[in-house]
């Protein structure tokens, strides 16, 4: 059977690179030769590999299977824009292949891409397993996720599906010099297209000793090219400096928040000189941004160790959160009952 040649103008292309996968290789191949859509080719670079997941690839008897080899390892950036090149199909479909993809995934995206034009990524929430267990979820509005792209990225890379058309009109690719290249190419493309998350989980991101998580050195260097392109963006937008103290102010975890000691006065005043700033430059819708910097206030006030203060301050300011994040209350007032339950 040919499913390529069925709906050539709706063909997906699954773009995989591999990089010694072997042991959780098949679980990833399975859950997308198994979805129910099946009109889509799967292209798997191995980018290197000195496993046997080439052989578990050539394994399958599949005829929409593409196979690319590089000779030697060239990392995730380059392995992604030789798929695309190759790719037939009109939508890209990003799968890493350690993960497990919903069986559903591939039709759920094509139906929102289809029925929405002008959103040139789709992505969807994911779930962890594996190592660490839970939910994350993502801005799901357009606006909302450019906003969210100035404090931190706003998909999940291996949920995503794209229009080629949009890459290709624009002379856009990943960038193989940068370690954050999928954060890179949503905030070049944020300025060409829309985007979408879909609030319900696609995809199944496996959480394993070996993942960049468990690596200091690598998470050390995540953390600083992080830090710099937020800054660079943030700085393009605005048109404006920030000092290291802003830096984080702006986008340093709330474990990073306690160790520099921010203050929720500090804090506040921050995202009161982000507004104003929008409204100079209206980069932002002001109800997108809105909600990021509820949610960033949200964060502020957890890592201030204030207790019953921080509860009150986030509850009557105007970036509490309760149209957007209604849930963040809930999280302080137990933070607060457990810290009272501490000194008691």
């Amino acid at each position: 059977m040919r499913y390529h040649n069925k709906k050539e103008k709706d063909l997906i292309s699954v773009i995989m690179p591999v990089y010694n996968g072997e042991k959780y290789l098949r679980d990833a191949l399975e859950s997308i030769l198994r979805q129910t859509y099946p009109y889509f080719e799967l292209i798997i670079i191995d980018d290197g590999s000195t496993d046997h997941s080439a052989d578990i690839i050539k394994s399958y008897q599949d005829e929409r299977i593409v196979y690319l080899k590089n000779e030697s390892n060239c990392g995730i950036a380059e392995s992604l824009n030789r798929g695309i090149l190759k790719a037939k199909g009109e939508y890209i479909a990003r799968m890493d292949c350690d993960d497990i993809a919903h069986p559903k995934r591939l039709e759920v995206q094509l139906r929102i891409m289809k029925r929405n034009p002008e959103i040139g990524v789709c992505g969807s929430w994911v779930r962890f397993f594996g190592e660490t267990r839970g939910l994350m979820t993502y801005p799901i509005k357009s606006s909302h996720i450019k906003a969210f792209l100035i404090f931190r990225n706003a998909f999940a890379h291996p949920s995503v599906m794209m229009r080629k058309s949009v890459l290709m009109n624009n002379q856009l690719a990943y960038d193989r010099r940068s370690i954050l290249e999928d954060y890179d190419l949503w905030i070049k493309l944020s300025k060409k297209t829309d985007f979408y998350n879909t609030p319900r989980v696609l995809t199944y991101y496996r959480v394993i000793n070996t993942s960049l998580m468990h690596d200091p050195m690598k998470l050390s260097r995540l953390k600083d090219a992080f830090s710099a392109l937020v800054r660079k963006t943030f700085e393009a937008f605005f048109n404006v400096s920030l000092t290291p103290r802003q830096q984080i102010l702006h986008m340093a975890d709330i474990s990073t928040l306690k160790k520099e000691g921010i203050t929720l006065e500090e804090g506040y005043e921050w995202l009161c000189y982000v507004e104003r700033l929008n409204k100079i430059n209206s980069q932002f819708s002001h109800g997108a941004l809105m909600g990021m910097l509820s949610y960033r206030w949200y964060e502020i006030c957890a890592a201030s160790g204030a207790g019953l203060k921080a509860l009150c301050r986030y509850f009557f300011s105007r970036y509490n959160g309760l149209f957007y994040r209604p849930w963040h209350l809930i999280k302080l007032v137990l933070m607060c009952m457990r810290r009272k339950g501490r000194t008691e």
